[in-house]
Order: structure tokens, then C-alpha cells, then sequence
């Protein structure tokens, strides 16, 4: 059996939040939490400066989800989703983001890297 790992379903909805969630200090990502970067259609905040900050604070925290269906969001996934994390991340935060760190976070532990 394998040690619990905490993990975040996703950044809160609104900049708003109480206590606030932005920047670093996410989740407590520092630490080791990991946050799906899902549901870019929900959120009042910057979604770039998010995905930057977390990633700052610990590159290894961020794993991409589309959120599909995306039935309850104003808006749902768009494949400009995933560019922005290109965008922001550049090609190798992208390939973190996008992949490695959720093998790295799900993988059983004789398969983790």
C-alpha cells in the first residue's frame, strides 16, 4: 500500500476566496500538495498568473486537466486551454504540467521516475 499524497481537486472559482488562494502559497504547493489546473472557464482570476505562481513555488504541484464535460461552467474547455499553459509554462513547464507530473503523482511507486 502506498503513502497517502494530498492533492488540491483545483483552484478556487473566484479571486475572492477566503482565505485567499494566489500566489504562492497555494495549496501549500511548497510543501508538496499537487493542484489540477482544470476549469479555466470557472475562475474570475488570472489563470495565467496562477499557473505562473504555482509553478514558481513548485514545479512539480501542477497537473492539466480539461474538465470535460465542463457542464456546470460558464464556458467550457477550449483547446486555447492548453496553449495557455504552453504560453505561460513554455515547452518544458508545459511537458510537466501536461504529463510528467501526473505519472509522477499517480504511477504506482514501482513506476514512478
Amino acid at each position: 500500500m502506498s503513502e497517502p499524497r494530498p492533492s488540491g481537486a483545483k483552484p478556487a472559482a473566484t479571486a475572492a476566496a477566503e482565505p485567499p488562494l494566489l500566489p504562492p502559497g497555494t495549496f501549500s504547493v511548497e510543501r508538496g500538495v499537487r493542484v489540477k489546473a482544470t476549469g479555466f472557464g470557472r475562475v474570475d482570476f488570472d489563470v495565467r498568473e496562477a499557473l505562473a505562481a504555482i509553478y514558481a513555488a513548485n514545479p512539480k504541484a501542477l497537473m492539466f486537466g480539461t474538465d470535460l464535460p465542463c457542464t456546470r461552467a460558464p464556458r467550457p474547455y477550449r483547446d486555447d486551454d492548453l496553449r495557455l499553459v504552453v504560453e505561460t509554462l513554455g515547452e518544458k513547464g508545459a511537458a510537466k504540467v501536461l504529463c510528467e507530473n501526473a505519472i509522477a503523482f499517480y504511477a504506482p511507486r514501482a513506476l514512478r521516475r
